[in-house]
């Protein structure tokens, strides 16, 4: 990259993860890594704060070579901004009236919608929240509407050994986020999600994205400072 840089706010193994693995797919290590430490709280700094108020990454900085800078929040707002600025790399449906358009920004918001918001939920209510705050009835509700609901949709797409549009694109980073996500809550066990998995654990751009998953602790430690400000 000669007239542009790109900054990404990251936290291993959470949703920045996902837009690390299409950076790399796009500039291989040719942009900034900025680690922000969740359960230290920094994402409730005011540094922080003035660049995301929803306190959460990623965030990614693009600075221009005419000294112009601007932040953009949200995964899925980050991954269209992308592939839209970069439609020669061919890692989306290029925009306008067509059926794979369609299909990639639905399983794009389907993705970070109601998968991501189902995980979310039993997340925060298994490894986030105060002991005496947690729901198990939530967590089993939201482990149900992933078993019916989402993952039959996902398997018909892929049980061809394919990807989750047809070609492999950047839906794939994020649907590929999410699987890996679900089977930490023993979901999408199925052998159709461990072989695709595998496949997109062939790319370069995966291993990178997850070379530091490792450092990701599923508890929040209950002396976290985090756990003062978190409201859900």
């Amino acid at each position: 990259m000669t007239d542009f840089k790109v900054q990404l706010y990251h936290y291993p193994g959470v949703r920045s993860a996902r837009v690390k693995w299409l950076l790399h797919e796009f500039f291989n290590d040719d942009f900034d890594v900025i680690p922000v430490d969740l359960y230290a709280a920094e994402q409730y700094c005011q540094l922080f704060s003035n660049i995301n108020p929803n306190h959460a990454v990623p965030v990614v900085n693009i600075m221009t070579s005419g000294n112009d800078s601007y932040f953009l929040a949200e995964s899925g707002a980050i991954i269209t901004f992308l592939v839209d600025a970069f439609q020669h790399k061919k890692m989306a449906p290029p925009p306008g009236l067509s059926r794979a358009r369609a299909d990639f920004l639905y399983i794009v918001f389907l993705a970070c919608s109601s998968f991501d918001m189902a995980l979310w939920q039993i997340r925060i209510h298994s490894h986030v929240l105060k002991e005496q705050e947690r729901d198990l009835k939530v967590v089993s509700r939201y482990k149900e509407k992933i078993t019916s609901e989402i993952a039959p949709q996902l398997l018909k797409r892929i049980s061809d050994g394919g990807y989750i549009c047809g070609e492999y694109s950047a839906a794939d980073c994020i649907i590929g986020h999410c699987i890996i996500w679900a089977q930490a809550y023993n979901l999408c066990k199925d052998d159709e999600f461990m072989q695709y998995i595998s496949r997109l654990a062939e790319r370069e751009a995966f291993r990178k994205a997850f070379e530091d998953a490792y450092l990701f602790q599923h508890e929040v430690p209950g002396d976290s400072p985090a756990l003062e400000h978190f409201i859900g």
